[in-house]
């Protein structure tokens, strides 16, 4: 009986981690260095925040969950408007979530 509580603590535990992925992208008509887009994924139990990050600097968040499975909000960078949005996506019976990000309306990453 004393194996049942480590088990259950392992899964708990191994129910939340955090994943961040990036790319580069330069806007239009903009002659600085390009900006980082970074997203934050924080698996919990029973939904995953999405974090949209840009030059370090936190500009959109999202909560999915198999209740809300698409989100998309708005947000702003540098003066310009940003769009994100997350659904899930399934494929080979496994359920991930993926983000776009759409920066003056154009395709900034894919995620």
């Amino acid at each position: 009986m004393r194996i049942l509580p480590i088990i259950l603590v392992i899964a708990a535990v191994s129910g939340c981690a955090s994943t961040s992925s990036s790319q580069l992208y330069r806007p239009a008509n903009y002659s600085g260095p390009a900006w980082q887009l970074q997203i934050n994924q924080e698996n919990k139990a029973i939904k995953d925040d999405m974090e949209l990050v840009i030059n370090g600097q936190s500009v959109a968040t999202i909560a999915l969950s198999l209740a809300n499975r698409f989100e998309r909000v708005q947000g702003e960078h540098g003066g310009r408007p940003v769009d994100f949005a997350c659904r899930y996506h399934t494929d080979v019976g496994t359920t991930k979530p993926q983000c776009q990000v759409y920066i003056d309306g154009k395709l900034a990453g894919n995620f």
